[in-house]
Formats: structure tokens, C-alpha cells, sequence
């Protein structure tokens, strides 16, 4: 696919833009040759890198909840005020259920699992759709996550399910 890619690119005139990019792509998702959780950090690096990392990250099986909560945090703060043509809402809605679904079946990395799984898996399950729905699967997966959630991302994901 990379290179269908880079082909339909050199045929538009656009191999110099979107070359690089690619290359990173590759790096990432078929090589492996580059550090996602790394680039994702990667403050030299423009907006579409880091965001293509990010989705690396929240599809590794290996992410830990609190890294998973940060990624989508990330999302909550950046994607809502991007162009709406550069977005798919129910890719990003689907990306955000199956990664806490994911987790909610390795429940023993979930703080008090016993509880917040269920409310958990009744967020992903929700019949409300795009930043409502992921507000809500994020809300559950703050009371999830292993670790002190700031009250600044709390709030971020409330104002998403509004």
C-alpha cells in the first residue's frame, strides 16, 4: 500500500510532501524501525507525524491504561479543533472503543476492576456516537486507569459528552 501510495503521489506531484511521511509510516507500522511512543513526544516533529504515531500507540496491544489515557487525551485536546475533512469521527470513535475493550478483557491491569470494568464496557457499548460516546468511554476509563488522572483531562473528556 506505502507504495501505491508513493506512486499516486509522484503522479499528482506531491512525492517531495509526501514522501517523508510515508517513509515515517513505514517506519512505524511495517519496520518497526521507529519508537512510537517516541515520536508521538517528539516536539521537532509537525502535527501529522505526531498524530500517526499516536494511533501506533493506541493500537499496540502492549500500551499500558495510563499511556492509553494520555494518547486519547492527546486526541480530545487536538482532533475536535482540526479540520473536519482531515477526520473520519467513527474511525477515531472506533479506534477509542476497541483500545479500552482491549484492556477491559486484561482487567488485572485496571484499578478495581471488579467495578470499573463493567462501566467501562457499558461506555463502549453506548448507542451514543462520535466525541459523546468517546467522552464517555474516556470519563469511565479516567476511574480505570492505575494512576491519579489530573482534573484538567477529567474535565476535557466530561465536556466531550456534552
Amino acid at each position: 500500500m506505502i507504495e501505491q501510495w508513493n506512486v499516486s503521489a509522484a503522479s499528482a506531484g506531491l512525492s517531495a510532501v509526501v514522501e517523508p511521511w510515508l517513509v515515517f509510516v513505514a517506519g512505524l507500522f511495517i519496520d518497526n524501525a521507529i519508537n512510537a511512543e517516541v515520536a508521538v513526544r517528539d516536539a521537532s516533529r509537525i502535527w501529522p507525524y505526531q498524530a500517526v504515531a499516536s494511533i501506533r500507540v493506541a493500537i499496540d496491544g502492549a500500551t499500558r491504561p495510563a499511556q492509553l489515557l494520555t494518547i486519547h487525551g492527546y486526541w480530545a485536546n487536538v482532533l475536535p479543533r482540526a479540520a473536519t475533512g482531515l477526520l473520519v469521527l467513527a474511525d477515531i470513535e472506533n479506534l477509542v472503543t476497541n483500545a479500552w475493550l482491549r484492556l477491559s478483557e486484561n482487567s488485572f491491569l485496571l484499578r478495581a476492576p471488579a467495578v470499573t470494568v463493567p462501566i467501562l464496557r457499558e461506555a463502549c457499548a453506548s448507542a451514543s456516537t462520535g466525541w459523546r460516546k468517546i467522552g464517555a468511554v474516556l470519563t469511565a476509563g479516567c476511574d480505570a486507569v492505575p494512576v491519579s488522572v489530573p482534573v484538567e483531562l477529567r474535565e476535557r473528556f466530561r465536556k466531550l459528552r456534552e
